[in-house]
């Protein structure tokens, strides 16, 4: 049956709109295009920290065209002075091209997968451990933590989630970091809950919601860049969805380089939804490729046994004592928010911040003693992998 004429005319002049959007920014328009873009780029950088010169061009040209023409100019260097004098404007584009389903649970599927294989894997696995380490990579208005935070609950129950598992939310924008640590949302981002869902983790907040205190406080977000700064270590998982299709092979190469040196062996990498080739893939074994769901794998078979007993690599009783301090000072913090909830009703608002700096100094030096036990532990690894080279050798 041949195909009909409205039909046909529609997808022709579908194809040829993707074709124009597949010139990415090498369509830059004006004379001296490239320079102006280059001088636009190298503005973004320097007034947000966004590096654009690593990601995707396509893509990036796409999102960037869109923004322009939303705001009437032609020109990358009339768009550059724009961005210069409106910083709203400026926001806007950052968000563009940053920009994701801004939904909880995007992707019912992919998390249906989370729930029944990875956080089991994370929890019972042969490689579990009592303190559960998160990372978020890539977290943007932190709907990804925060749900992530209601998995885990769900897995062991709140009061045993907030004890065990500890959730790092990151990503390059700071202004999306800002809305993330407010857990406030509108009622369209959590359109895939049900009701009862909903209402057990979040409480309204006049036309919006806000996610429940106690949860919120097990999230810490914080500014990182993918490309640039030094991933956290000791991982027990990592999801980073939808954010490394923005870059581009070299870029996502290096940075899943990072996610391997991120996770401990046995870590589990979670990235969600099966798009073309990752670039530094084979580094990991897959688990199920077609969601991208990979495990670090277990390099020398000593390290799998000593972990598989719960004991970490030249754990000593420096590192002992750290732990010991580390739980109590989470036994602190929880008794804190519980009189700090309390404090809501009262009516000292001073009482309310000497109480809530108190929290974040212990936040603080939760994570100074959470980054040296980690140090500890690397630099330690990587003295007993150079005594194992020697005994390996002549002689």
């Amino acid at each position: 049956m041949s195909e009909p004429l409205e039909a046909r005319g529609a997808r022709n002049a579908r194809d040829a709109r993707d074709a124009r959007d597949a010139q990415g920014a090498r369509d830059a328009p004006g004379s001296g295009a490239d320079e102006d873009l280059d001088d636009l780029l190298g503005f973004l950088r320097d007034a947000r920290g966004f590096d654009p010169a690593r990601r995707d061009r396509q893509l990036l040209g796409r999102r960037l065209r869109g923004r322009m023409v939303h705001a009437g100019t032609a020109a990358y260097a009339d768009y550059r002075a724009r961005l210069a004098a409106d910083p709203a404007e400026l926001s806007a584009l950052v968000g563009a091209l940053l920009a994701g389903p801004a939904v909880f649970f995007h992707d019912p599927g992919t998390w249906d997968l989370l729930r029944r294989e990875v956080v089991p894997a994370v929890l019972e696995g042969p490689d579990c451990r009592d303190e559960v380490r998160v990372w978020s990579a890539g977290c943007a208005g932190g709907e990804e933590a925060y749900a992530l935070a209601i998995v885990f609950a769900q897995a062991l129950g709140v009061g045993e989630s907030l004890r065990r598992v500890r959730i790092r939310g990151t990503d390059v924008d700071e202004g999306a970091l800002l809305r993330a640590r407010t857990g406030l949302y509108a009622a369209g981002a959590l359109a895939p809950l049900d009701a009862g869902l909903r209402d057990e983790y979040f409480a309204r907040d006049g036309a919006r919601f806000r996610f429940r205190a106690d949860l919120r406080h097990q999230v810490v977000f914080e500014r990182h860049d993918l490309t640039r700064d030094a991933p956290p270590s000791g991982l027990d998982l990592l999801v980073c969805r939808d954010t490394l299709v923005y870059f581009d092979a070299g870029a996502q190469g290096r940075i899943m380089g990072r996610f391997h040196r991120a996770l401990r062996e046995g870590g589990l990498l979670f990235l969600g939804g099966a798009g073309r080739p990752l670039a530094g893939a084979e580094r990991f074994e897959a688990s199920d490729a077609h969601e991208r769901f990979f495990r670090r794998p277990h390099e020398h078979s000593r390290g799998r046994s000593r972990e598989r007993h719960g004991e970490r690599h030249g754990e000593t009783g420096t590192d002992a004592e750290a732990d010991a301090l580390r739980a109590r000072i989470a036994r602190v913090r929880e008794d804190l928010e519980r009189v700090y909830g309390e404090l809501w009703t009262a009516r000292s608002e001073e009482d309310k911040g000497e109480l809530r700096t108190v929290i974040e100094q212990l936040e603080i030096l939760d994570k100074e003693l959470h980054f040296t036990g980690e140090e500890l532990e690397e630099t330690r690894r990587d003295v007993r992998l150079l005594e194992e080279g020697r005994s390996d050798g002549p002689g």
